[in-house]
This record gives structure tokens, C-alpha cells and sequence, in this order.
């Protein structure tokens, strides 16, 4: 087992509810949780405040002036100041064999280039631009399409790739106690970005033609159908999702993941989805929900839903939805795999320990 694992936070977020609208800082602190809990000494190197499990918090940026929705730029410039604060802190407490884990590519570099005796990972490799000599993917699809693209950047030919034993897929993970099971309802909930790309126009569409009202929860939406409930924090997240007929992520892109997709169905909720990406492998078609290739698969998909719910239908038992989710997806579940991970670069970089 490594000595420690150093997690580096973001510069725009602190590791609290305040900003889990985040992903990734949602990450960081199911991970720190995770991975403590698991027996690893976990150093978080994040904001002013924290509300993660770890060993010892190093405060290395000061409080965001909002905790208001905000994407950052993505360059090393914005993240210099906070990646100075880390590698010094870090100097100070690394010690040979401990991992350093980070979740933001290229404009971290910095601080894994500071560090050559020791492995960089890249623990949520959900985004282009990933560094890390070693990798860990949230879903194969993501992996798969990271690794084509590479080789196309590279002119190459996929078929003739080889190796590739420092990158691995391992799902997203969720803190149970804070995604219970609900009992269902007569809604439609979307949660997510707007703006087109995780496909809310979609989901209007949908409600629309099955006159089942939609709720929308994630930042800036300018539409005036449906009910919109703005960001939400984890608890609030969760009671709507567990009340909801089905959460609806018709993404218009290959999702790397789609966390929301997961929490709803450790609710017990099934889910509606497109049919590619990391959505073939969260969701079971016809078992915890319904993978859907055009508008009127979803409108079908919902219909049978809403039948189910008025008493004349087939049953999706979220029982079992809630069941499958924690089998897979619960922290219990997913920290061996980390484990099994770290210890496979002991195999690889027997130096760095």
C-alpha cells in the first residue's frame, strides 16, 4: 500500500456542499472519504474550508469570493498560484512510495513535473488533456475514446496500439448515506449544464409530447417551460431524485461518465439516457432504465414509466436499481479497485517505491 495519497483540489471550489455543483470537487470529497476509510493516509491540498475525510487538510487558496456556479479558465496561469502553494507544501510532507493525485490534466502539470520521483495519477480522467503517467478513467468508453484520439493526434494507427497497463477504467463512486432511496413520483427531472450539450431540449421536447411535468435543476437555464429549481446541494439533489418518475440525460455527446445518472439510480430512480458513452455501462437497458437513440424512444420510454406508476404497467423494480448501484458504484465498492490500481504500479515503477 502507497505511504500516502497527496489529493490536489481545485482553485475555484472549496471541498463543501457549498460547492458541489462541481463534479470534481464532489469527487475529491468522496474520494478522501473513500480512500481513508479504506486505511490509506489521505493529504488534501485544497481551499480555506473543508468538509472531506482525510488525515491532514492543507489550505492552499483562499475562499472563492462566491460559491455561486463558475467555470474557470482552464490554463495554467489561473492555476499557477494555487500550484505554487501545493508544491511547496508538498516538499514539505512527500516522502518516497506516496502517490500524488490529481483530476485536471495539462494545467496541473506543474506540480507533477515537481515530483519526478514520485507517480502522478490522474484518478477522474474525465476531459481531454490528461498528463499523468498513470490514468484512471471513469468508464471504457471514455478510455477508448481518449486512447483513438491520441492516436489520431498522433497519426497513428489504433489498431496497431500496444501496452497501456498505467491506464484502467474505474467508475465514479457515491457516499451511500447521502443518496437514499426514494419512492418515486410523477415527474421528469433533468440535472445538468444547460446550454445544449447535455441535451435539456430534449428533455422539454419529451415532457411536452407526454404531458409529464419536468423539473430542471443545474445553472444558467433561460427557458420558460418546466420548473427551475437552480443548483441544489447533495441533500436537496437527492430528495428530488428519489421522488421523480425517471431523471432524464439525453447528453448529446459521449458522456465520460454522467454522474448524475449514478446518484439517481442509488435513489432507486431508473434513468433515461442516449445510447452511448459511458451510459451503455451504467445503465442496464429494460432493467434499471431505458438507453434511447431518438425523441420518440424517450417519449416510449416515459410512457412506460408513467404506466408503471399509474398501477397498468410492466414494473422496473428500484429496489433493484438501488441495489446494482450500490453494488457497483458505492465507495465500499469502488476503493479496492483503487487499491488494486496503486499496487499494480508497484509491479510497474518498482524505483518509485
Amino acid at each position: 500500500m502507497a505511504s500516502t495519497l497527496h489529493v490536489v483540489g481545485l482553485p475555484h471550489t472549496e471541498t463543501t456542499d457549498d460547492f458541489s455543483w462541481c463534479a470534481f470537487t464532489s469527487l475529491h470529497v468522496a474520494f478522501c472519504k473513500m480512500m481513508t476509510r479504506f486505511g490509506y493516509e489521505v493529504i488534501l491540498y485544497a481551499g480555506h474550508n473543508n468538509e472531506a475525510e482525510c488525515a491532514e487538510h492543507v489550505k492552499c487558496h483562499n475562499s472563492p469570493k462566491s460559491t455561486d456556479f463558475f467555470v474557470p479558465p482552464w490554463t495554467q496561469e489561473y492555476f499557477q498560484p494555487m500550484n505554487d502553494r501545493v508544491i511547496a507544501a508538498m516538499k514539505k510532507r512527500i516522502k518516497p512510495g506516496d502517490l500524488i493525485l490529481l483530476s485536471m490534466g495539462v494545467v496541473q502539470l506543474p506540480i507533477q513535473n515537481a515530483f519526478p520521483d514520485n507517480i502522478s495519477v490522474e484518478f477522474c480522467v474525465g476531459y481531454g488533456g490528461s498528463t499523468a503517467p498513470a490514468r484512471v478513467f471513469p468508464s471504457w468508453a471514455w478510455l477508448h475514446v481518449m486512447k483513438g484520439h491520441a492516436a489520431g493526434l498522433r497519426q497513428e494507427n489504433i489498431m496497431t496500439l500496444r501496452g497501456g497497463a498505467t491506464d484502467i477504467a474505474i467508475p465514479h463512486f457515491l457516499d451511500p448515506e447521502l443518496f437514499p432511496k426514494g419512492n418515486g413520483g410523477d415527474y421528469l427531472l433533468f440535472v445538468g449544464r444547460m446550454g445544449g450539450m447535455k441535451g435539456e431540449q430534449v428533455a422539454i421536447q419529451v415532457s411536452q409530447e407526454t404531458g409529464i411535468p419536468l423539473k430542471l435543476v443545474g445553472p444558467d437555464y433561460h427557458g420558460d417551460y418546466g420548473e427551475y429549481l437552480g443548483v441544489v446541494k447533495p441533500k436537496e439533489r437527492a430528495e428530488l431524485m428519489g421522488g421523480a418518475l425517471a431523471l432524464i440525460a439525453p447528453s448529446q455527446f459521449p458522456e465520460p461518465f454522467g454522474l448524475v445518472v449514478i446518484e439517481a439510480q442509488m435513489c432507486g430512480t431508473p434513468v433515461i439516457t442516449t445510447d452511448w458513452g459511458a451510459f451503455t455501462e451504467t445503465v442496464e437497458q429494460n432493467v434499471t432504465g431505458y438507453r434511447c437513440a431518438h425523441v420518440k424512444e424517450f417519449v416510449n420510454a416515459v410512457l412506460r414509466l408513467h404506466e408503471q406508476y399509474i398501477g397498468t404497467g410492466k414494473v422496473i423494480d428500484r429496489e433493484y436499481i438501488r441495489q446494482r448501484a450500490l453494488r457497483l458504484y458505492s465507495i465500499d465498492a469502488v476503493a479496492p479497485q483503487y487499491d488494486a490500481f496503486f499496487k499494480r504500479l508497484e509491479y510497474i515503477y518498482p524505483d518509485k517505491f
